[in-house]
């Protein structure tokens, strides 16, 4: 669970969130940031901990404890098991909510793309293309507003 809420809030994959060290974060004004390489592309990103996240890793002294993909997402299924969730849990999961939350909370493309550290801005457009259902509704709002004159 920890390891899931440290990556929905941080966007981070799985490997980089295990190396996440509360230590390598810059604190100034109440706020942890960094500038760090993904492991798997080497593409840079950046991060600021929310609150959850700050919480969590005080938790274990700083640094998530060490486990497998394979194991994480083993005990991601069981979880969602026991709680009977309709939804798969598994660790990507908890990256693409991150992206949503920050979509969904106004956050512009581009930001989102260096947060989730992504080289091209089209691999952070598919995150974008979850949003269609909602600009639908703004284009239907507008169109009401202008050409309805009831």
């Amino acid at each position: 669970r920890d390891i899931f809420v440290c990556q929905m809030y941080t966007g981070m994959s799985f490997a980089d969130v295990l190396k996440a060290d509360l230590a390598d974060y810059q604190y100034k004004d109440g706020k942890y940031t960094k500038i760090g390489k993904r492991t798997k592309t080497g593409s840079l990103y950046v991060s600021q901990l929310l609150p959850p996240v700050v919480e969590v890793l005080g938790k274990y002294n700083g640094r998530l404890p060490n486990i497998s993909n394979q194991e994480y997402n083993r005990l991601l299924k069981q979880m969602g098991e026991i709680l009977n969730i309709k939804t798969k849990l598994h660790s990507h999961l908890a990256r693409h909510t991150f992206a949503t939350l920050m979509l969904r909370n106004g956050v512009p493309v581009a930001s989102l793309q260096s947060m989730l550290g992504h080289r091209k801005i089209t691999q952070t457009m598919k995150y974008a293309k979850i949003l269609s259902d909602t600009v639908a509704g703004e284009y239907s709002r507008v169109e009401k507003i202008l050409f309805d004159k009831e």
